[in-house]
């Protein structure tokens, strides 16, 4: 699953997906700024890292869990970057990704 994941393929994908919909709900291309990508990354890690926290059913097989997971990533990273083009007008981000991901992981699972 970790091959899968964490494969350039998939990074290509979940990039691409955040790009077009930030593209189109903020005007804004994150490839104009590297750290958007940096950030990504990180994300990505902490996702992994957190997986044993989504309650998947454990004979999920290796493809859907890494879909489910990218979703994840797609999900806080989508937050986490449209606030910090909100808040920084685009000049750095500002805000740690893991706050992000801990308020949408308690939104999603309403703690």
């Amino acid at each position: 699953m970790e091959q899968l994941f964490f494969s350039k393929e998939n990074f290509g994908i979940i990039y691409n997906i955040l790009r077009n919909k930030l593209n189109t709900t903020s005007n804004y291309d994150i490839n104009s700024n590297p750290k958007f990508k940096e950030e990504l990354i990180s994300i990505v890690k902490t996702i992994y890292k957190q997986r044993n926290t989504f309650n998947v059913p454990s004979n999920t097989s290796d493809a859907d869990l890494s879909r489910y997971l990218s979703q994840k990533v797609i999900n806080v990273s989508m937050n986490y970057f449209t606030e910090t083009i909100k808040k920084s007008g685009q000049n750095q981000m500002s805000r740690d990704a893991n706050y992000w991901i801990e308020r949408t992981y308690k939104e999603l699972y309403n703690v």
